[in-house]
């Protein structure tokens, strides 16, 4: 089913602002959990947002029905057909990376995909690599924050700097800055919903050895990747090996599942960098080792100079002005068919989206722009 492209006027989040309320008034059955850091020296902390008695969900996640999911190359660089094989509704979220022989791509937004095949809007994170209609693609991994914000509230060359800039651990000027391994750009309102940027022409050279395959039976059977600034999925593998599995092991031992964990909440000094969350813990345990992962990455990042304490009786002040910011939002429908809606949400510093299903809201995902 192909989704509805809406040209309605920009309008503020209301709908996210009353889920967002919900969850800080501590209404059906969501609560805020305790703060929690990585280490006595971490400059982030995490809250982990709770929900008991959730409703059943309308949807899956792909990422429990992996085996019942196909995707394919188009042959366009700003779309990958995904074929929901599952029967259900299946949420995709925003970042989610496409892997294969030809060039590794992401998803710019979140959505939910009726049974069928429907091509997703992507982006590419792999620069010097090229396409072809048909090629086989499976889920590779979920892209770092600072590049889900550029997917979600920037063009192609956004995506592509910020994917430089997180590869080369920040070490590019420009219009990038990197916080505590956040590398971000303010997007600007032109550029969220405007020209897609696919007309720019980049001539990096390339030293790949070999990327991605598929065997036979759709298992991935990974190559190697050189170091490089352009390939993130190749990054993300390499460290993850350099790490080694127990030690990946450990790190996720020590960002804990939460009991009836819906989401988390990552406050800096400032307030709030970052909150996500759904509508049912189902779903965030689903997909913990790709979403926590990388949040850990953040949570971890020492800065012994400047320690950062958060008492919990801080946590509802920050949030509530969090809300109230929001009344500055704009929002915007970017997918629409007869089940569910994806809206992109900017603001105050802020890009996001939420989604919703029959009317209600399963997910949200703010980012705060630290630079802007």
């Amino acid at each position: 089913m192909t989704p509805k492209q809406e040209t309605e006027e920009i309008v503020v989040p209301m709908e996210l602002k009353e889920f967002l309320t919900d969850v800080v008034e501590s209404k059906y059955g969501y609560e805020i959990g305790e703060p929690w850091k990585f280490s006595d020296k971490a400059l982030l902390v995490v809250v982990p947002i709770k929900r008991k008695n959730a409703p059943n969900r309308p949807y899956t996640t792909m990422y429990e029905v992996l085996k019942d999911m196909g995707m394919k190359d188009t042959g366009h660089i700003d779309q990958v057909e995904l074929q929901n094989k599952t029967g259900k509704a299946v949420f995709v979220r925003a970042g989610t990376i496409f892997a294969g022989e030809t060039q590794n791509r992401a998803a710019q937004h979140s959505g939910v995909y009726q049974p069928g095949k429907v091509d997703v809007p992507v982006r590419c994170v792999h620069q010097t690599h090229g396409i072809r209609s048909g090629a086989p693609m499976i889920f590779g991994d979920i892209a770092p924050m600072s590049v889900t914000m550029n997917l979600m509230g920037g063009n192609q060359s956004d995506v592509w700097d910020s994917v430089s800039n997180y590869t080369s651990g920040g070490r590019h000027g420009g219009p990038m800055s990197n916080f505590c391994g956040f590398a971000m750009t303010q997007p600007q309102p032109s550029s969220l919903y405007g020209s897609s940027g696919w007309s720019r022409t980049h001539n990096r050279s390339s030293n790949y050895v070999s990327l991605s395959s598929l065997d036979g039976e759709g298992t991935a059977v990974h190559g190697l990747y050189t170091e490089r600034e352009d390939d993130l999925l190749g990054h993300l593998q390499k460290v993850r090996e350099s790490q080694g599995k127990q030690a990946l092991d450990e790190m996720m031992q020590k960002v804990p599942l939460f009991e009836n964990q819906a989401g988390a909440i990552i406050f800096n000094p400032l307030g709030v960098l970052a909150v996500e969350t759904f509508d049912s813990p189902k779903s965030w345990e689903a997909i913990k080792q790709e979403v926590i992962e990388k949040y850990g990455d953040h949570v971890s990042n020492e800065q012994a100079e400047h320690l950062f304490e958060l008492r919990k009786d801080m946590i509802l002040p920050m949030l509530k002005k969090f809300l109230a910011s929001m009344d500055k939002f704009e929002e915007k429908t970017i997918r629409k068919d007869d089940l569910s809606e994806t809206r992109a949400v900017w603001g105050e510093g802020v890009v996001g989206e939420y989604t919703l299903v029959r009317g209600r809201t399963i997910h949200a995902l703010l980012i705060r722009d630290v630079a802007g």
